[in-house]
């Protein structure tokens, strides 16, 4: 790298041990208005920046005359120093073997202060950093006794770079802006994930709702229901779970259809706000618990009032928010005596009983004149978002409402025709 005469740190030498020596002008000297002249030795001056240096005049004797002064900007290369400015004193000429000195010139000091200056004020604080063009780059708020502030580090190789939050505080914020109607914007990939930067631990898993609860450090001011998980496991390598419960030092995971949270050290813990980070699979059928029956469930002489449990259709709901459906074909009639045949369907918590109106659906029909036998096949569905505070299983039950009916009840009729009971997650 070769100096510029626009340099404003310079260089006294290049050398990490010698000094640059006490030079004399080559023939023919220097005349007035010169912009370059040669030197008879250049030993350990340096060619890296701008040099700042003296030329005097000797007298009789051979020493230099300091009356003769003059001060000088330049850039070496070689023995010749090129791009002459006048720094201080008054230009004049000087003879072949005159004293050239490197020397602390007052233009030096000046420099060395113009660059201090760019980004620092006269106490030594920094203020707004320019880039090499002089442009501004980095400009410096200023908060009376801050205690935080950003720390930008390094990294080794296969690591990244970081820029982030530091100072006294237990817990800081990061804040990105823009300016007026300006966004903060990300260039390059991004996944989505944020590294928890804490340790997850293992604490439980329920095979029967598919859960699990992972001991944090700080569940509640941290994470949200409906985050997304990723973590590895040495069984099942890479995994996703959705959060469904918080608490103040664990959260409850659904792993779905595809996850199990196994009794082992968990590695590499990430959590996103975000609905479809990277690898996150949005299927809904791998965020579901769903069972179906292709069997009919009926009785000939069934008892009013008196609900009758499928169990096939039985459905363990875990904790969380879900949208909770059924749907099914049901069947009624009455082939003797008067009156009408009416069947109804449920979704309940008990097996014995209807616990919410809402996941109940009632159908009749109505004899046209006494004795007339009746029957219909009609379908009912229903469907509901549901908040669960626990793993809760829900019972599919039916109930005749009329006395004197004949055969009744969960109706299918070919194996393409399932009856089925979903609760699909809502946080997807």
């Amino acid at each position: 790298m070769s100096g510029s005469i626009t340099d404003l740190v310079d260089r006294v030498t290049d050398s990490n041990g010698g000094r640059p020596v006490v030079s004399t002008l080559a023939a023919p000297g220097k005349t007035i208005g010169a912009s370059s002249i040669n030197l008879t030795d250049a030993t350990n001056w340096s060619t890296t920046s701008a040099i700042h240096f003296s030329i005097y005049k000797t007298n009789a004797q051979g020493y230099k005359d300091v009356t003769t002064q003059t001060d000088w900007k330049g850039v070496l290369a070689g023995t010749t120093i090129s791009n002459l400015t006048l720094t201080g004193g008054t230009d004049q000429a000087y003879n072949a073997g005159d004293i050239v000195e490197i020397t602390p010139t007052a233009r030096y000091a000046k420099d060395l202060f113009d660059a201090f200056e760019q980004d620092h004020d006269v106490q030594g604080h920094h203020k707004t950093v320019t880039d090499a063009n002089g442009n501004e780059w980095i400009e410096q708020g200023s908060v009376v006794n801050a205690v935080n502030q950003v720390k930008l580090s390094n990294a080794a190789v296969g690591n990244a770079p970081s820029a982030g939050a530091n100072g006294d505080d237990t817990d800081i914020d990061y804040e990105i802006y823009g300016k007026g109607k300006g966004s903060p914007r990300f260039r390059g990939f991004y996944d989505g994930w944020v590294k928890a930067n804490e340790t997850f631990t293992y604490s439980s898993w329920d095979a029967t709702y598919k859960t699990g609860v992972i001991t944090v450090a700080d569940g509640t001011n941290k994470y949200s229901v409906g985050n997304r998980i990723k973590l590895t496991q040495a069984t099942g390598g890479t995994k996703y779970f959705i959060v469904t419960a918080v608490g103040v030092s664990s959260i409850t995971v659904y792993g779905g259809t595809d996850y199990t949270l196994n009794n082992q050290a968990i590695t590499s813990p990430f959590f996103s706000r975000e609905k479809a980070p990277q690898g996150f699979p949005l299927d809904p059928a791998k965020w579901s618990v769903r069972v179906t029956s292709s069997s009919s469930n009926t009785s000939g002489s069934p008892t009013s009032g008196t609900f009758v449990n499928v169990s096939a259709l039985d459905l363990a709901i875990p904790i969380g928010v879900w949208n909770v459906s059924y749907q099914v074909t049901m069947l009624m009639s009455r082939t003797s005596g008067s009156g009408n045949a009416s069947v109804e369907s449920c979704l309940s918590t008990a097996t014995t009983s209807a616990s919410d109106n809402d996941l109940r659906q009632y159908t009749q029909v109505v004899a046209a004149t006494s004795g007339t036998q009746v029957a219909q096949i009609v379908e009912h569905a229903r469907r509901k978002a549901l908040s669960i505070a626990a793993g809760t299983t829900y019972h599919f039950n039916w109930v005749a409402q009329d006395t004197g009916m004949a055969t009744t009840g969960l109706y299918v009729a070919a194996t393409n025709n399932v009856a089925i009971v979903e609760a699909v997650c809502a946080y997807l």
